[in-house]
């Protein structure tokens, strides 16, 4: 009897791990990933949280010059852009609406953005402009992981955790 118990027991708690550890494997996380759109290989994927931040850099094409763009996750999972930075004004680059959105400080001008909220952010990807994306501390280097001329999708997206795992 007590043989049946102790079993019985073991059974339950065998079952009860496997049920929590399915349930953690399937529990749904949101990820901040980035896709090569037109061989729809994954470049990257992470965990995100609302209020996290994201920046892209490239060296602009025609007055080549680096620029950054910062942008925030928002409490919806949506893509916001906060500001665009570069040294000097030319062809391309942000114009300013309102004056309260220019900011000119240690040599660089400072454009803020406001009410955008984006789905996806698609960047157009080349061996010339060099585009990276830093997130969380890591540098992803679109122009080395996108055919030149490719496009890089980016999105957040609520998906179980496994996802993650094997993405």
């Amino acid at each position: 009897m007590k043989f049946i118990n102790s079993f019985k027991k073991k059974s339950y708690l065998l079952s009860l791990f496997i049920i929590i550890f399915l349930l953690i494997l399937f529990f749904p996380l949101h990820f901040f990933i980035i896709d090569d759109e037109t061989s729809r290989v994954p470049i990257y994927s992470g965990l995100v949280s609302a209020g996290d931040l994201f920046e892209i850099r490239y060296i602009h094409s025609v007055e080549h010059m680096n620029v950054r763009g910062i942008f925030l996750i928002n409490a919806h999972y949506k893509i916001e852009p906060i500001e665009t930075i570069f040294p000097s004004y030319g062809a391309g680059m942000p114009f300013i609406v309102q004056k309260k959105d220019f900011f000119y400080k240690n040599g660089m001008m400072k454009i803020k953005h406001h009410d955008i909220e984006l789905n996806n952010l698609r960047i157009f990807v080349s061996h010339i402009t060099k585009q990276r994306i830093f997130f969380k501390n890591i540098q992803i280097e679109l122009y080395k992981r996108i055919k030149d001329g490719g496009i890089a999708i980016i999105t957040v997206k609520l998906r179980p955790l496994l996802f993650g795992l094997f993405y």
